[in-house]
């Protein structure tokens, strides 16, 4: 869909459809992808011509050589809703025991 720029940065601007629309609740979704660090600035799914949710992509920066979305909000559009993610503490390719998945370790946090 060319290109548009996102809080400053650079982004490809990207529509996806689905290959059957009843696999999806979306009737399509447009991305936009930073140029810079291939990361999601943004994200719009539409319902037939409106968009429905957006989801925002802020702070982003390199975590373990990975570029990261800090923060991340996701707006419903048809209820005026927003939910807002911030990632302080993050860590990637953690090593995992399978004792962390029982029922009793998931209680514990």
């Amino acid at each position: 869909m060319g290109d548009e720029p996102i809080d400053g940065a650079p982004c490809w601007k990207i529509e996806s459809t689905p290959r059957e629309t009843k696999s999806s609740q979306y009737t399509r979704s447009v991305v936009w992808i930073r140029k810079d660090n291939y990361a999601f600035a943004r994200i719009e799914n539409y319902a037939k011509a409106e968009v429905v949710r957006r989801l925002h992509s802020s702070d982003i920066q390199q975590v373990q050589g990975i570029w990261t979305a800090k923060t991340m909000e996701m707006a419903d559009l048809r209820r005026g809703s927003r939910t807002r993610l911030s990632l302080n503490k993050l860590e990637y390719n953690v090593p995992l025991n399978a004792e962390d998945f029982t029922l009793q370790a998931i209680r514990r946090q």
